[in-house]
């Protein structure tokens, strides 16, 4: 138990670390999948691979640069690996004004361009020193390249685009029977209930904080827990990007917050759980022109104790 106690320590740690880059790192995740399931997956990766990655670092190493590389390796290595990496072509784009003239229909067109037009490292060469400001060197860094292999790559990708792509978010659309036993039994507030749907092998990924395996587990721990908190609220089932997530409001109609399920032969196999992922949560409320609540980045054991 010892162990799982440093550990916990050491991740708290990380986490301070790391605060100042959360947001500029979600950021640039976001702008680098175009989609807010896969922005999420690759800044959680991110942080699990940088955190685990650090005893094999025997120098000083900047916060900044060591999480922007694993982010752009993580995310070329996912497309490699899924192969849809964008083939290169030979036109460049046409140079348009400095970003301070542009207007934002351009900016949206040069994006969709980008995306047809640009390799993958050419997409995360342009977007850390045209999207986030970042020198040639500082760029280089983070994409373990040269300084002129970085400035060739950006001869290809002669744009100014600066605006995060939004996320595409359609009414509610309850489509199965069991995401319908879901949302009910999680608006009365029934743990039991829920319970009941979950496959005796679920898993609850409480992401970016923990994880609990089996439906006795998970009734006990975090559906417990759940219960007992005192805040008024209740969801619906929203399709955001492509997937179904049930988002969560507050009675104060803060979103409090964002949870995906799997199933398998009318049982869910997995809850996602965005509780701490305060970066989404900021996104996702500010789609819907609301309030996210602060629920932080990892479990409060204070509060915890309070439940």
């Amino acid at each position: 138990m010892q162990m799982f106690e440093e550990s916990r320590k050491l991740r708290k740690e990380f986490e301070v670390w790391i605060k100042d880059l959360r947001k500029p790192l979600w950021d640039y995740c976001l702008k680098l999948t175009k989609n807010v399931w896969d922005a999420e997956d690759l800044f959680q990766d991110t942080l699990l691979k940088s955190f685990s990655h650090l005893n094999y670092l025997y120098q000083a190493v900047s916060p900044k640069s060591y999480l922007f590389r694993m982010a752009t390796n993580n995310w070329i290595n996912t497309l490699q690996k899924q192969k849809r990496s964008v083939a290169v072509k030979e036109e460049i784009f046409e140079t348009i004004p400095a970003q301070s003239t542009v207007d934002p229909l351009e900016i949206e067109e040069g994006f969709q361009r980008m995306n047809e037009r640009l390799t993958d490292l050419q997409q995360a060469a342009f977007i850390l020193t045209k999207g986030f400001g970042f020198t040639n060197k500082e760029a280089a860094e983070f994409l373990s390249l040269t300084e002129g292999a970085v400035k060739s790559l950006m001869k290809r990708a002669k744009d100014n685009l600066n605006q995060e792509s939004s996320a595409s978010i359609e009414a509610n659309k309850p489509v199965t029977p069991l995401m319908n036993a879901y949302m009910e039994a999680f608006n009365q507030r029934n743990p039991d209930k829920i319970a009941a749907l979950l496959a005796e092998q679920a898993t609850m990924d409480i992401v970016g904080v923990s994880h609990e395996y089996g439906k006795a587990i998970i009734r006990k721990s975090s559906l417990a827990d759940w219960s007992k908190d005192p805040a008024v609220m209740s969801g619906d089932w929203v399709l955001i990007d492509e997937h179904q997530a049930f988002v969560v409001w507050r009675d104060d109609q803060a979103l409090n917050t964002i949870i995906r399920i799997e199933t398998s032969d009318d049982q869910i196999t997995m809850i996602h759980d965005y509780y701490f992922s305060q970066e989404l949560h900021d996104y996702i409320a500010s789609q819907f022109n609301r309030l996210s609540s602060q629920n932080g980045t990892f479990w409060d054991e204070k509060w915890k104790s309070n439940m």
